[in-house]
């Protein structure tokens, strides 16, 4: 449930908290991003045990929504970004996949999660050219 996935979020954010001195704000973003990434592995996990597409689409919209939110606390979050990507590129929003995985090269230019997964985005687009230059 999205609260079990927030509750486990809450709980691993602020104990990374307590190691690093985190601030509240920084806090508030650990959170966010970590259950935006829980719930973009939800998705993947409802998908390969054959759930019908519209459960998992919804919890992609989810997932989106709460990366939405750690963005506006951490707008250039590299590893944030490329999860957003990876939660179009799920739902076959090829566009908006590609440009958070552009923004989190902006970002991190030697991010291999972003990098592949522009390349996955060039290959799905038939630019296999385009893919292999990506990498």
């Amino acid at each position: 449930s999205d609260e079990g996935f927030l509750a486990l979020a809450t709980a691993e954010a602020l104990a990374k908290t307590d190691l690093d001195g985190e601030t509240e704000h920084e806090t508030a973003f650990a959170i966010e991003d970590q259950r935006g990434r829980l719930q973009l592995e939800a998705t993947k996990v409802m998908k390969a045990n054959g759930a019908p597409e519209e459960r998992y689409m919804w919890k992609l919209v989810d997932a989106v929504t709460t990366l939405d939110k750690a963005l506006r606390l951490k707008p250039d979050a590299a590893d944030t970004l490329n999860n957003r990507g990876v939660a179009y590129f799920e739902a076959r929003n090829y566009e908006l996949a590609m440009e958070n995985f552009e923004r989190a090269l902006h970002h991190e230019p030697i991010n291999d999660r972003a990098l592949s997964n522009r390349a996955l985005v060039h290959r799905m687009r038939k630019q296999l050219v385009a893919a292999h230059a990506s990498l």
